[in-house]
């Protein structure tokens, strides 16, 4: 991904180096291929980032000592040569991907994320709109990766300027100007460190939070640029084996960490950026490091990264096993990184480096060019969001829940309505309410329609963002973390319930529960869905949740998740499905329907519900449409004019 070039008779090209990027950009690659044991191929991100502050900044340098200033202008033009043309191909492939692939939720957001993107502020887009870099499902914005950009060329825009400055002030000291980075450094460290403890996502995206790794690789660069190589030695055998170590460490890492680590934003990215520092330092000198990095494989991969990292996410997004036909990930993965490179090496040969170069020749005048095609490009993103008809999500109910309880008189608390009819009565239910998070919204849009035909008035009650588990740190993957809005359920519902008088009350809870989380008592690392820890902790809140719901005489009927479209998510429904709703309906807890089996028939994800298609188009939420089919299945199960309420059976819910 780093797109910094040598410029002739600047500093010399460390092959190595190219090598380095090829590494890096294979552990994206690896990570965004949800490749089993890559948890933290994420980290190449970083790498990337302190390369390109070593990189730049020894440009900067050298042009300095060479002339005594530094020609911002000329700096800023070479990178708009430099990134422009590549972007602007992969927005425009992005376009198409948003008119003829994308699903309802990715092409409404198309014009927003991809004027970020190409504007190089996606990082604050994704802070504000919260897009998680390591969403659970499968709506992931086509433009997700380019927050890195953004932050590189906010970087190269503030960066010169900021080194020019201190450069003059310090007359061209560089003891002084190490000193000065290295502080700054340390500030963005600090201030990660402190806004992970809120949404982990804003210390994550933040150019501000995550130019420590930049800086750190610039410090480098204020030490070595220009130095002599070290002669062979004590000095030269320490940067030799501290280089090969910290790779070693570096790549490890890779393996170990997870992006909801807690130590990540408490010391573990600036770290990560000094391995990567002992590593540059390394590169040039003979010995181990040299020789990996060498390697013809990872130094051509390393020639293309920009064109790597551009291009890969969208073609990862477009091929897809059911548009593929791969079933087997192997298979898959091998595919999408062959036509990822196919594609940077065009884009490379063809149109990058020809333009850097000054050999395409074209009549116009960049400063012209380059805003015509970025506006061509950004009309494009807006055509293809608006003009797409893939069918959209809509996270609100119907009708406003608090209109729909105002139109309903209030019962006293003591007292509450009697319980309902069993659900095999001939008298059928009238009033329905469906709790639960994002997804149960998008059910409950089926139902609310379904309802009115059927005498059955339906509240839709759902909450974006939250689950039922209302203690612990959620993992940093879902871009929050518990709050008043999602942990209030016990009063909430309460009052709700005393104004509604639901006969029944529908809950359905996805991955706001069943994902990764972090509590004190466990201990720094995020425990899973499959820990016993976890698992008590889910099955205790639920149980609460179903007592207060059944103090105000409802009947609590509880649906299995359903799988989605992508494995690591489907794993944990399909668990929470069999093995903590199963056991909490047999105790009497609530009753169940099997909602996982009919929306996932044989345990695998289908976007065909009942011949419905695009009825999950995101992979996990419903269409209207979709959430309709499901209603005519659902509905007369719940409101009694249909005897069906099962509980689950093991081995029959969505999953693997």
């Amino acid at each position: 991904m780093t797109a910094v070039d040598v410029q002739p008779g600047a500093i010399r090209r460390v092959p190595a180096l190219d090598g380095l990027r090829g590494l890096a950009v294979a552990g994206v690659l690896l990570f965004h291929g949800l490749i089993a044991g890559a948890t933290g191929g994420f980290l190449g991100v970083s790498t990337f980032f302190t390369l390109s502050g070593y990189l730049i900044t020894a440009i900067l340098l050298t042009e300095w000592e060479r002339t005594g200033r530094i020609a911002v202008w000329r700096f800023w033009a070479r990178r708009v040569r430099r990134l422009l043309p590549a972007a602007l191909l992969a927005l425009l492939g992005i376009a198409l991907f948003g008119f003829f692939v994308a699903d309802g939720h990715q092409a409404q957001r198309l014009a927003g994320d991809g004027l970020s993107a190409l504007f190089y502020v996606a990082n604050w887009r994704f802070v504000v709109g919260d897009q998680s870099y390591a969403a659970l499902f499968s709506a992931q914005s086509p433009v997700q990766h380019f927050w890195s950009l953004a932050v590189e060329e906010q970087f190269y825009l503030i960066y010169p300027l900021v080194a020019a400055g201190l450069l003059f002030l310090f007359h061209g000291s560089r003891r002084k100007l190490g000193i000065a980075l290295a502080l700054l450094a340390t500030a963005s460290a600090l201030l990660g460190a402190l806004l992970a403890t809120g949404a982990a996502d804003r210390a994550y995206y933040g150019t501000d939070t995550r130019a420590a790794e930049l800086l750190i690789g610039a410090v480098l660069a204020v030490w070595i640029t220009g130095r002599p190589d070290l002669r062979p030695g004590r000095a030269r055998a320490t940067v030799v084996i501290g280089g090969t170590v910290a790779l070693v460490v570096m790549i490890g890492a890779w393996f170990v960490v997870d992006y909801g680590d807690w130590s990540l934003f408490h010391g573990g990215l600036p770290l990560h950026a000094l391995f990567t520092c002992a590593v540059i330092a390394a590169a040039p000198l003979p010995g181990p490091v040299r020789s990996f990095l060498g390697l013809s494989p990872l130094r051509a991969l390393g020639r293309i990264s920009y064109g790597v990292y551009l291009y890969h996410w969208p073609i990862f997004l477009w091929l897809t096993p059911q548009r593929s036909g791969i079933d087997h990930w192997v298979v898959l993965f091998a595919v999408r990184v062959a036509v990822t490179v196919v594609v940077a090496t065009l884009s490379f040969v063809f149109v990058e480096r020809p333009i850097l170069e000054h050999r395409l020749v074209i009549p116009w005048r960049p400063a012209v060019l380059a805003p015509a095609s970025m506006l061509c490009v950004g009309a494009a993103l807006v055509f293809a969001s608006t003009a797409s008809s893939a069918p959209r999500i809509d996270f609100s109910a119907v009708h406003d829940p608090s209109k729909v309880v105002a139109r309903t008189q209030p019962v006293s608390p003591l007292h509450r309505a009697p319980p309902p009819l069993p659900a095999t009565s001939a008298q059928p239910v009238t009033r329905m309410m469906m709790v639960g998070d994002s997804v149960a919204i998008t059910l409950g849009r089926g139902l609310e329609r379904w309802g009115p035909a059927h005498g059955v008035q339906v509240l839709n009650d759902g909450r974006l963002y939250c689950g039922i588990v209302r203690v612990g740190r959620l993992a940093a993957s879902l871009g929050h973390t518990s709050n008043a809005a999602c942990t209030d359920w016990s009063t909430r519902w309460g009052t709700t319930l005393a104004s509604f008088r639901p006969q029944v009350v529908v809950v359905l809870t996805t991955i706001w529960d069943t994902s990764p989380r972090q509590l004190g008592a466990w201990g720094s690392r995020y425990v899973t869905i499959f820990d016993p820890r976890l698992d008590a902790l889910i099955t205790g809140e639920w149980r609460e949740a179903a007592a207060t719901l059944r103090a105000y005489g409802a009947r609590v009927v509880w649906l299995t998740p359903p799988c989605a479209n992508t494995q690591l998510a489907s794993d944990a429904l399909h668990y929470a499905a069999v093995h903590l709703v199963e056991p909490l309906a047999r105790t009497g807890a609530f009753s169940s329907i099997d909602l996982a089996s009919y929306v996932c028939p044989g345990g695998r994800f289908s976007n065909t519900i009942d011949g419905t298609s695009n009825a999950r188009p995101d992979g996990l939420h419903f269409s209207d449409p979709g959430a309709d089919a499901v209603a005519r299945w659902l509905g007369p199960q719940l409101a009694g004019t249909q005897t069906h309420d099962t509980t689950v059976a093991a081995g029959t819910a969505a999953g693997p």
